[in-house]
């Protein structure tokens, strides 16, 4: 989930892997020209809910499952 001012999308990733394949993992939002700082809320898998606040737009972010605030 993406917030930025009071704007909210949502988005969920469901990849499979296979022999010698996989499926991409990456999430693109479409911001228009808001440049405003945006706070990205992950629900990951094993049930940990964390948010990763005042991440920059125009950037690649990898998140980690276990390194934001909970």
């Amino acid at each position: 989930e993406l917030l930025q001012g009071k704007r909210r999308m949502c988005r969920q990733i469901v990849s499979g892997d296979s022999y010698f394949a996989t499926s991409d993992r990456s999430l693109l939002f479409g911001l228009g020209t808001d440049l405003r700082a945006l706070t990205v809320i992950a629900r990951w898998p094993s049930g940990l809910v964390e948010r990763f606040p005042d991440l920059a737009v125009k950037h690649y972010h990898r998140l980690v499952e276990g390194t934001g605030i909970r």
